[in-house]
C-alpha cells in the first residue's frame, strides 16, 4: 500500500496537533479553575464527592503530562518529515535543473 504524502498535509498535521493539544490543556486548566471557584458554594468541608472531583482530576492531570512527551515526540516527527520533504525537493529540483539547464 503506498500513502501519499504532500508537504502541505505533513504541516497541517503538525500544526493541527499542536492547537488540539494546546486546546486541550488550555480546556483541562479551566476546568480545575472553574471547579475551584464553585467547590466552597457546592461542597462542604470533606464531601465525597469534591474528593472525587480532584482525585479525578488529579488523575486526569498526570495522563495528560505523562502523554505529553508522546505528543510532542510525535509534532517532532511530523515536522522532521516536512523538512526531510523540502529537503527532497530542494535537490530534486537542483538535479533536474542541472539535467534540464545542460
Amino acid at each position: 500500500m503506498t500513502i501519499a504524502y504532500t508537504e502541505a498535509v505533513v504541516a497541517q498535521l503538525a500544526s493541527n496537533l499542536r492547537r488540539e493539544f494546546e486546546e486541550l490543556a488550555t480546556l483541562n486548566t479551566q476546568l480545575k479553575n472553574q471547579v475551584d471557584q464553585i467547590s466552597t458554594q457546592i461542597w462542604q468541608g470533606n464531601d465525597p464527592a469534591k474528593d472525587a472531583f480532584y482525585r479525578a482530576h488529579e488523575a486526569f492531570t498526570q495522563f495528560f503530562q505523562q502523554n505529553h512527551h508522546a505528543l510532542e515526540s510525535l509534532h517532532g516527527g511530523v515536522q522532521n518529515v516536512s523538512r526531510v520533504f523540502n529537503d527532497v525537493e530542494e535537490r530534486n529540483r537542483r538535479a533536474f535543473n542541472g539535467i534540464i539547464g545542460a
